[in-house]
């Protein structure tokens, strides 16, 4: 079969242009997928970009802005974070003067018998002035004082010391130390300004240099003795067992020389703080046996509700 040049030619310029078509889809394609490889930023550009109509196809249907609104966004879901279970932010804190064995069983650590020992202790010994000072109870260390530090509170208002000395760098290391064990510290740097703070503050322990201007120790420990029995602790440079008699004899309660341990220092202040501490007196049982009671305390005797007159010797 012959075909015309007419019809021949139209059916080359159909494939020529089919060629071409298929040369520029070759292209684009191309073209795209090298921008794709470029850069993953780019590439996810282009997706965006050439995906924008169908998206705004999808946001633009029945119920997809309510659908969107019922979604949550992820970022926004940030989770709170939580103290672990038994830490000091999730329980309070325990008064180690006052609390009851109940309360002090709660401290990580300390099971019936330590609490039991710790109560022992405050009534014999009355009590705690600082938190070191439980690792004087039995079975209590270190390890387990750093385990309730967090939580323990010893006492209401801490107790007030007057730290005097001339040498200002030592009276910086001594206020540092104790501020550390929860006292409030005061600080003079002559004998005068002691003796006045001395009046003023009611300090419950004065550390007291026994070498200074104006007025040494010995003279401040004497004024301050006029009108207070607060204890007092000498510190002083001269080891001449002289000197230490004669700061006894002012008034002062302990003696230390320099240079000296801060441990011994604080196990000193400590330990006269104890002492100082009021002591509830002991209350002596009322002896019965049938109608018949004696009270040790008063040195009575009654029979029934009668008092019955007794000489010294006879109730002995």
């Amino acid at each position: 079969m012959r075909i015309g040049g007419a019809a021949l030619k139209e059916r080359k310029m159909g494939v020529v242009a089919a060629v071409l078509v298929l040369m520029l889809a070759c292209t684009a394609a191309g073209y795209f997928l090298g921008r794709a490889t470029v850069s993953p930023g780019v590439a996810a550009t282009v997706v965006t970009e050439r995906s924008a109509p169908a998206q705004e196809a999808a946001l633009t249907a029945p119920g997809a802005v309510q659908k969107q609104l019922e979604q949550p966004e992820q970022m926004e879901q940030i989770p709170e974070e939580r103290p672990p279970s038994g830490t000091a932010e999730e329980e309070g804190p325990v008064h180690i003067n006052t609390a009851s064995l109940e309360e002090l069983e709660t401290l990580p650590g300390i099971g019936p018998k330590l609490a039991g020992r710790i109560v022992a202790y405050r009534e014999e010994n009355g009590p705690f002035t600082t938190v070191e000072e439980l690792c004087e109870v039995s079975g209590i260390g270190e390890k387990v004082l750093e385990k309730i530090r967090a939580r323990i509170v010893v006492g209401g208002e801490s107790m007030k010391i007057l730290v005097v000395d001339d040498e200002r760098l030592l009276v910086k290391g001594i206020k540092f130390n104790l501020e550390n064990d929860g006292y409030e510290v005061l600080t003079a740097y002559d004998g005068e300004e002691a003796v006045a703070l001395a009046q003023e503050q009611q300090a419950d322990l004065i550390i007291l240099d026994l070498m200074m201007p104006k007025l040494d120790g010995l003279g401040a420990c004497a004024r301050i003795r006029e009108f207070s029995d607060v204890p007092i602790i000498m510190l002083t440079a001269k080891a001449d067992d002289m000197d230490k008699l004669m700061g006894f004899e002012q008034g002062a309660d302990d003696y230390l020389t320099k240079p000296f341990n801060i441990l011994e220092l604080k196990a000193r202040v400590r330990a006269l703080l104890r002492r100082a501490a009021p002591r509830q007196p002991e209350q002596q049982p009322r002896l019965s046996c049938g109608h018949i009671s004696i009270d040790s305390a008063s040195r009575n005797a009654y029979k029934g509700s009668a008092a019955v007159e007794l000489t010294a010797k006879e109730f002995d």
